[in-house]
C-alpha cells in the first residue's frame, strides 16, 4: 500500500518545532546534541560533516558503485584496507605509513578516538587535552576515565618553543593530545612546529597523539609520519574521510602507531573490529583517486574559498565576524564573534535558531572551562553543506543585516512567517 504523504499547516510546523525543541538549555547540551537538533533547520550550519552535493571530479562515483561491489567480492579484507591506504597515502602525501607496523581503518573517527583513549587508560597516562577543540574528544577520554589537563592552542600554535616546553616538562604529564587542522579555528601546524612538539615529547617520554580529521583541507600538505619517525617519539595519529568528502556518512577513519605501541593498539582493535566494510573502503578509496586526479583544488580547496569569502561578505552588519584567531582558517568551518557583549553563546545561537539558521555555541569547545565569560564569546558554522541549505543561511543574514543585525526585533518577524511557510512546504508526514 503506499503512503499518502499529507504537507504540514502553519500550525502543525509550530507544533512540530515544540515538539522537538531541547528539554534542557542549549549550554547544558554537547556540540553533537546540538547537530542532532540543527537538522531540523533549513539553514542548518551547525555539524562539521561533509554533506555538500558531490564535486564534478566525483560526480559519477554512485554510478560505479555495482562494479564497487564485484570488485570487493574477488578481494580479501586485507586487500580492501591496502587498497584504501595506498589510495590515501597517494592524495594525502602521508607515503611513511607504509612503515608502520599498524595502520587499520576504523568506521569512525570517534571510534578511533575510543581506542586511543583506551590505551592512554591503560598505561595510566595523564594525558594535555587541547583547547578549544571539539568537546566529543574530551567526553571519549572522560568516558574511558583518562586524567585531562587543558593545554591553549596558543601554546600549541603561537608560543616560543622554550615557553611550551617549559610547560609540558613541569606538568609531568604522560601524553599530549593534538588536533591539527584544528577545530574549530582551522589552524595549521607547521613541519617545523610539529617537529618542535615531536622533539619534546620524545624527550620527555610523553605519548604523542595527533587528530588529522581535517587533514586534506591543509593547502601544505606533508609527510607528518616521518617526523614523527624521526623524532623517535612515541605516537597514535587518527583520520577521517566523513569531514571531507559528501558521500552519505560512508567513512573511515584510519588510526595508526608508532612501533613500540602498534602490537597493543593491535590488540585494542582486534578486540572490537575484524575489519571495516569492504565496499566503503573500496568506494573511499575511487573518491581518493579521483581527488588526486583531478587535484585538491578543484575538489574541494576551490569550494572552501568561495564559501568563505560569500559567508564573510554576509557578515558585516549582522553583529557577527570572524573570531581574530580564525582568519586564516583553511577548513570547511567558520568560528565568530559577535559585537554585542551582553549576550552569550547561547543567545547568539538561539536568535539565529529563530531565524531559522542552525550554529553551534562556543563555550562546548572549551571543554575545561565552558563557564567562564570568555569562552562564551564564539560560535561555530560549517560551510560544507547542499547549496540550498548554505544558500538559505546567507539569505536570513543578508535579512538580518537589512534589519538591524541578528539581534534586532526586526530580524525575526518577516523572516520567521517565511520560514514557517517555507517548512511547512518540505515537512510531510509519511
Amino acid at each position: 500500500m503506499k503512503s499518502q504523504v499529507i504537507p504540514l499547516r502553519p500550525s502543525q510546523v509550530r507544533n512540530f518545532r515544540q515538539a522537538v525543541a531541547p528539554q534542557h538549555s542549549r549550554h547544558a547540551l554537547s556540540l553533537t546534541d546540538q547537530e542532532v537538533l540543527g537538522f531540523k533547520q533549513q539553514a542548518d550550519l551547525s555539524n562539521g560533516h561533509a554533506y555538500h552535493e558531490l564535486p564534478a571530479a566525483l560526480a559519477g562515483l554512485p554510478h560505479e558503485m555495482a562494479d564497487l561491489w564485484q570488485q570487493a567480492a574477488q578481494l580479501t579484507p586485507i586487500e580492501w584496507e591496502q587498497q584504501f591506504i595506498n589510495s590515501f597515502m597517494a592524495l594525502s602525501g602521508v607515503h611513511s605509513l607504509q612503515q608502520l607496523p599498524f595502520c587499520r581503518p576504523c568506521p569512525t573517527a570517534s571510534n578511533s578516538i575510543d581506542l586511543s583513549a583506551t590505551l592512554l587508560k591503560r598505561r595510566q597516562l595523564h594525558t594535555a587535552l587541547v583547547t578549544p577543540t571539539f568537546d566529543n574528544l574530551a567526553l571519549l577520554l572522560k568516558r574511558r576515565a583518562v586524567p585531562l589537563h587543558a593545554i591553549s592552542e596558543y601554546l600549541v600554535f603561537d608560543a616560543a618553543p622554550q615557553q611550551l616546553w617549559a610547560w609540558l616538562e613541569q606538568s609531568k604529564l604522560g601524553a599530549l593530545f593534538l588536533v591539527s587542522p584544528s577545530n574549530p579555528s582551522g589552524r595549521c601546524l607547521s613541519q617545523e612546529r610539529l617537529s618542535e612538539i615531536a622533539d619534546m615529547c620524545a624527550q620527555l617520554g610523553m605519548v604523542l597523539v595527533l587528530d588529522s580529521s581535517f587533514r586534506l583541507f591543509n593547502r601544505e600538505l606533508f609527510d607528518d609520519v616521518a617526523i614523527l619517525l624521526r623524532s623517535k617519539v612515541s605516537f597514535i595519529g587518527l583520520e577521517d574521510t566523513g569531514k571531507t568528502f559528501p558521500t552519505l556518512d560512508t567513512k573511515a577513519s584510519l588510526i595508526y602507531a608508532s612501533p613500540d605501541l602498534a602490537d597493543e593498539l593491535a590488540e585494542l582493535y582486534n578486540e572490537v573490529y575484524l575489519c571495516c566494510s569492504g565496499l566503503s573502503l573500496l568506494m573511499l578509496r575511487r573518491a581518493f583517486e579521483l581527488s588526486h586526479a583531478a587535484g585538491l583544488d578543484k575538489v574541494l580547496w576551490s569550494l572552501v574559498d568561495q564559501r568563505r569569502a560569500r559567508l564573510r561578505a554576509a557578515l558585516p552588519g549582522t553583529g557577527l565576524y570572524v573570531a581574530p584567531e580564525s582568519v586564516h582558517s583553511v577548513i570547511g568551518l567558520e568560528w565568530l564573534a559577535f559585537e554585542a557583549e551582553h549576550l552569550s553563546d547561547s543567545d547568539v545561537c538561539a536568535a539565529l535558531d529563530g531565524l531559522g539558521l542552525a550554529a553551534l555555541s562556543g563555550r562546548q569547545f572549551y571543554w575545561a572551562s565552558p563557564d567562564q565569560a570568555e569562552h562564551q564569546r564564539r560560535i561555530r558554522l560549517s560551510m560544507m553543506k547542499p547549496t540550498q541549505r548554505f544558500d538559505k543561511a546567507l539569505q536570513i543574514l543578508h535579512h538580518a543585516r537589512n534589519n538591524g543585525g541578528v539581534f534586532s526585533s526586526n530580524s525575526g518577524s518577516n523572516l520567521g512567517s517565511n520560514l514557517g511557510s517555507n517548512l511547512g512546504a518540505n515537512l510531510h508526514y509519511a
